[in-house]
C-alpha cells in the first residue's frame, strides 16, 4: 500500500481542509516530516489508520476526539484517503461523530459516524464496520499489525529492547498472538489440580467405604479378631489415622466376611422354614378347633332362624290360598271385557270414519278453492291473450300509417325537386340558344335552321345553368324517386301485415288516445314476432290449466262418492254403539282396574309365598349339613396348642431379627466390596492421568526438575524472537560500523524465573559480550531502531507477504552523533530502496539538511495547524 493523497478537514490540529498529495513527494525514498512539538507530525499516520480502520495509531485517541478545537462549527469534520495498492487506486472517506449546526433553527445536532469506500471498478461500499472489514480483508491487516508494521514509535521499540522476559513476553504476546499457549498452559495447571483433586476424592471415598463395613455382634471380641479376622485391627487402626490403606487386604476381609454371612444367613432360612412348617401345623389344627365352634354357632342360630321362618311361611301360605280364591271370581268380568274389545274395535272404527269424512270434506272444499283460482287463472290468461293480439294490431297499424306518412312526404318531395328539375332544364335549353346566337354571323348559315340571315338572334341570360349542375340535380331526382318506390313497396307490405292481422286478431277495439299514448316517440314499439311468441306461450299455457281444471272437476267427483260411501258405513256404526259411550266406559275402566288389582295381589301372595318357602326348606336343610359336618369332629386341646405356637412364634422371631441383620450385613458389605472394587479401578486410571497430566503440565509450564524454568508460550516467542534478531542483525552492524551485534542469552541465572528472552550485545572490536543496558543513548536507539525494524519485517512476512510500501518512524534521532546518525539515514535509504517511501517524524535539524524531501507542519495558533511540501 502506498500513499497517493491525504484530506484532513477539521481534524486533530488542523482546523481547516487540508490537503498532503504524496504524489509530489514521490514513489520512493525517504522524506522527514518536521515541526514543532504539538504540531501535529503524528496526526497524520492518525489520520490515515482512522481512515482505514476507523481508530487512530496507537490507543490513547479515540475516534469522538478527532474533532479539531480550532475548527469553525460549519467546517465538517472528515478524512479522505487515496492510496495505490497492488497496481490499483483506492479511495476510503470517514468520518468521526461530533456536533454540527443544525440545517433547522439555530441549535446544534449530532452528526452520525459514516465511512464510504470507493473500489477501482467504480463501485461504492457503506458502512463503519462495513468498510472497516473489507480493509482488513484487503490489505490483509489489523489495525493493530498495521500500527506495528507501518508505524516505528521511539517510546515502543525501546521498550522492546530492554525488555525483560516477562516483559517482552507480553509484548511479543499481543504481536504474534501466542496467548493461545499461555491459555493451554493454565488449562493443563487446571487440569493438574483436578486430577490430583479426582485421585484425593478416590482415596477419600474408598476410606469412607470402607468405614462403612459391618460385622456381627459376637465377633467384635478379640477371639473373633484373631480367629477370623487377623489384621483387621491393625487394617482398621491405619484407615482411623487416614495413613495409607491396603485394597487388597481389604477385599479379602471383606471376602471372608461375606462368605461367613452367606453360610449363617443359609441356616438361618433353613431353620425358619421348619419352624413355619411346624406353626403351620398347629395353626391348621387350631383352626379345626376354631371351625368346630363356628359350627356350633351356626347350628344355634339356625334353630332360631327355622322357627321365626315357619311362622312367616305359614303366615304366606294362608294369604295366598286366600288370593287364588279371590282369582277365582274374576272370570266373568273377564269375559264380559273380551265381549266390550269387539265394542271397542266398532266405536274406533267409527271414530274413524267420522274423521275420514271430516278430512274428505275439508279435501272437497279446498279442491273447490282451488277450480275457483284456476276460473280466475284462465280468465287472466284470456285477457292477457286479448291484449297482446291488440297490440299487434296497433303495432301493425302504426308501422302502416308511418309507412303511409312516409311515402307521402317522399312523394311530395318528389313532385317539388322535379318541379324544380323541369325548370331548370328549360332554362338550361334556352341558355343553349343564346350560346348558339353568339356564334351566329351574317352571310352564314345557321346550325340549327340554315338560314343566313338573322333579324332577332337570342340572347344569353345573366345567370345560366351548367351542365353538370343539371345533371346533379336529374341524379337526385333519381334518387329520391327510387327512394319513393321504396317507401311505396314498404307502405303495402305495412298494409298487408296489417289486413292479415285484422284478420287474425279483429279490429281495434280501443280509443285513438291510448293507441297514441300507448305507442308514442318516446315509448319503444313492441316487437310483433316477441308478441306471438308470448301469445303461443300464453295459449300452452292456457291448455295447461284448462287440464288442471278438469282434474280438479275429476278430483272432486272422486272425494264426492268417496264421503257419501263412508256416510252409509256410519249410519251402520252408529246404530251399534252405546248411546252414552262415556258411561260405558267408565264402567268397563273400573272392571278393568278390579281384575288388574286381584291379579296384582295375586302375583305378590305368590312370589312370597314361594320364597318363604325356598327360604324355610333351605333353613332345614342348613341344619342337616351342620349337624354331619360337627359329628365329624374330634375333640381338641385348644390351649396346648396355643401355647406351643406361641413358643415356636418366639423362637421363629429371634431367627427373623437374626436372618434381617445378616441380610442387612450381607447387602452392606457386597456394595462396599463392589464399591471399593469399582473405585480401586477407577483409582489406577486417575493415577495414571495425574502422572501424564503432571508431566505436560510441568513441562508446559517449565517446571521440569533440572531445567531451566521455561514455558511452551516462551518457546514458541523464541522462535519468532530468532527471527526478528536475525532480521535487525542485519542493519545493527551495518549501521555501528561491524562493531555489535545482538544476542539472546540463552542460559538462566536462576531457574526459578521464567527466561529466555533476555538480550547482550557482542562487541566485535574487542571481541566481548555484555549487557545491551551498557550500550550509550545512541547505540542504544540504533539497536532498537533495528529491532523494531525486524520486528516490522517478521509481522509482514507473518501477514502472508502483504504489500506494504509505507512506513513512519516516529522521533528517536535526537540521540544520535553526526557519525550513527549518517549510517541510521543510510539504513534507512537502504530500507526505502526499490519502490518502499519512509517517512521519519522528527525535529531533529540535522535531518533537514540531510533528507531533502519535507512535510513542514506549523502551528497557526488560534487557527491550527498547516503544513506544507519541499521537495
Amino acid at each position: 500500500m502506498k500513499p497517493q493523497k491525504l484530506v484532513m478537514s477539521a481534524f486533530g490540529s488542523y482546523a481547516e481542509e487540508t490537503i498532503l498529495d504524496f504524489e509530489i513527494i514521490g514513489e520512493q525514498g525517504l522524506y522527514l516530516i518536521a515541526g514543532d512539538t504539538g504540531a501535529g507530525k503524528t496526526t497524520i499516520f492518525d489520520a490515515i489508520t482512522y481512515a482505514l480502520y476507523g481508530e487512530a495509531s496507537g490507543s490513547v485517541k479515540e475516534a469522538r476526539m478527532f474533532r479539531s478545537s480550532y475548527a469553525l462549527p460549519e467546517v465538517p469534520t472528515y478524512v479522505e484517503y487515496t492510496f495505490l495498492y497492488k497496481e490499483q487506486v483506492w479511495k476510503i472517506r470517514r468520518n468521526p461523530e461530533y456536533l454540527r449546526p443544525a440545517k433547522r433553527g439555530d441549535g446544534m445536532t449530532t452528526q452520525l459516524a459514516e465511512a464510504t469506500i470507493f473500489m477501482p471498478d467504480g463501485k461504492e461500499l457503506s458502512g463503519q464496520s462495513t468498510v472497516t472489514k473489507y480493509v482488513e480483508e484487503l490489505l490483509g491487516l489489523t489495525r493493530e499489525q498495521f500500527s506495528q508494521i507501518v508505524m516505528i514509535a521511539q517510546g515502543d521499540f525501546l521498550k522492546l529492547l530492554l525488555a525483560n522476559t516477562k516483559e517482552r513476553s507480553e509484548i511479543f504476546r499481543n504481536i504474534f498472538h501466542t496467548k493461545l499457549y499461555q491459555i493451554w498452559q493454565e488449562k493443563l495447571k487446571t487440569e493438574l489440580k483436578l486430577a490430583k483433586d479426582s485421585y484425593e476424592d478416590h482415596q477419600k471415598s474408598i476410606r469412607q467405604y470402607l468405614q462403612g463395613v459391618l460385622l456381627p455382634e459376637c465377633e467384635n471380641s478379640e477371639n473373633y479378631e484373631r480367629e477370623k479376622a487377623p489384621s483387621y485391627l491393625e487394617e482398621k487402626k491405619k484407615l482411623s489415622e487416614n495413613n495409607y490403606v491396603n485394597h487388597e487386604v481389604w477385599k479379602e476381609l471383606l471376602n471372608q466376611l461375606i462368605g461367613s454371612d452367606a453360610k449363617i444367613f443359609e441356616n438361618t432360612e433353613k431353620e425358619l422354614c421348619k419352624l413355619d412348617n411346624e406353626v403351620e401345623q398347629i395353626q391348621l389344627v387350631l383352626e379345626k378347633a376354631k371351625e368346630y365352634q363356628k359350627l356350633t354357632r351356626q347350628l344355634q342360630e339356625t334353630d332360631i332362624n327355622l322357627e321365626k321362618e315357619k311362622a312367616l311361611y305359614e303366615k304366606a301360605k294362608t294369604d295366598y290360598d286366600q288370593a287364588v280364591k279371590e282369582s277365582e271370581e274374576i272370570t266373568e268380568l273377564a269375559m264380559e271385557i273380551e265381549k266390550a274389545k269387539t265394542m271397542r274395535e266398532q266405536i274406533a272404527k267409527y271414530k274413524d270414519l267420522c274423521a275420514q269424512i271430516q278430512t274428505i270434506g275439508d279435501d272437497i272444499a279446498g279442491l273447490e278453492e282451488a277450480a275457483k283460482a284456476i276460473d280466475t287463472k284462465l280468465q287472466k290468461n284470456v285477457e292477457d291473450v286479448l291484449n297482446l293480439q291488440q297490440q299487434i294490431v296497433l303495432t301493425e297499424k302504426v308501422s302502416l300509417d308511418k309507412a303511409q306518412k312516409d311515402y307521402q312526404s317522399s312523394f311530395i318531395s318528389y313532385a317539388e325537386n322535379r318541379t324544380r328539375y323541369e325548370k331548370a332544364e328549360d332554362a338550361f335549353f334556352h341558355a343553349q340558344a343564346g350560346v348558339l346566337a353568339m356564334r351566329l354571323e351574317e352571310g352564314k348559315p345557321c346550325p340549327v335552321c340554315g338560314a343566313v340571315e338573322h333579324p332577332m338572334p337570342a340572347e344569353l341570360p345573366s345567370e345560366a345553368i351548367t351542365k353538370e349542375a343539371l345533371d346533379e340535380q336529374k341524379n337526385a331526382l333519381d334518387m329520391e324517386a327510387e327512394e319513393m318506390a321504396n317507401y311505396s313497396q314498404r307502405a303495402a307490405v305495412a298494409k298487408e301485415k296489417y289486413e292479415e292481422a285484422v284478420r287474425v286478431y279483429g279490429e281495434i277495439h280501443c280509443p285513438e288516445e291510448k293507441v297514441q299514448v300507448f305507442f308514442s316517440d318516446k315509448k319503444p314499439k313492441p316487437d310483433v314476432k316477441q308478441l306471438k311468441q308470448k301469445i303461443d306461450s300464453k295459449e300452452q299455457e292456457k291448455e295447461e290449466i284448462r287440464n288442471q281444471k278438469l282434474q280438479n272437476a275429476e278430483q272432486t267427483a272422486a272425494k264426492k262418492a268417496m264421503a257419501e260411501g263412508l256416510q252409509e258405513q256410519e249410519k251402520v256404526l252408529q246404530a251399534l254403539i252405546p248411546e252414552n259411550v262415556e258411561s260405558w266406559e267408565s264402567e268397563l275402566l273400573k272392571k278393568e282396574r278390579e281384575i288388574q288389582h286381584r291379579k296384582t295381589v295375586l302375583e305378590q301372595t305368590s312370589r312370597v309365598y314361594e320364597k318363604k318357602r325356598d327360604e324355610y326348606q333351605s333353613l332345614q336343610n342348613r341344619r342337616i349339613v351342620l349337624q354331619e359336618q360337627l359329628n365329624q369332629f374330634e375333640k381338641i386341646d385348644e390351649e396346648a396348642l396355643v401355647q406351643q405356637k406361641n413358643q415356636l412364634q418366639e423362637r421363629r422371631e429371634v431367627l427373623k431379627f437374626q436372618k434381617e441383620e445378616v441380610h442387612h450385613r450381607l447387602l452392606t458389605n457386597r456394595s462396599i466390596l463392589e464399591n471399593v472394587t469399582k473405585r480401586c479401578s477407577e483409582l489406577e486410571e486417575c493415577e495414571t492421568h495425574w502422572q501424564m497430566v503432571k508431566s505436560l503440565s510441568n513441562t508446559a509450564n517449565g517446571n521440569v526438575a533440572g531445567k531451566d524454568k521455561m514455558m511452551l508460550e516462551t518457546y514458541v516467542q523464541l522462535i519468532y524472537f530468532e527471527r526478528i534478531l536475525q532480521r535487525a542483525n542485519t542493519r545493527f552492524f551495518i549501521m555501528t560500523n561491524g562493531q555489535y551485534d545482538l544476542i539472546r542469552n540463552e542460559e538462566s541465572l536462576d531457574q526459578r524465573v521464567n527466561s529466555g528472552f533476555e538480550l547482550s550485545v557482542i562487541d566485535h572490536y574487542n571481541n566481548s559480550r555484555r549487557s545491551v543496558k551498557t550500550l550509550s543513548g545512541g547505540e542504544s536507539f540504533q539497536a532498537a531502531l533495528c529491532l523494531a525494524l525486524g520486528l516490522a519485517d517478521e509481522i509482514q512476512a507473518m501477514a502472508g507477504g502483504i504489500q506494504l510500501d509505507a512506513m513512519f518512524i516516529d522521533e528517536g534521532f535526537g540521540s544520535l552523533d553526526e557519525d550513527a546518525l549518517k549510517q541510521a539515514i543510510k539504513a534507512l535509504q537502504e530500507l526505502s530502496g526499490g519502490n518502499r517511501l519512509v517517512g521519519i517524524i522528527s525535529h531533529v535539524e540535522s535531518l533537514k539538511e540531510k533528507i531533502e524531501k519535507q512535510i513542514l507542519v506549523t502551528k497557526g495558533g488560534a487557527g491550527g495547524s498547516y503544513l506544507r511540501i519541499l521537495t
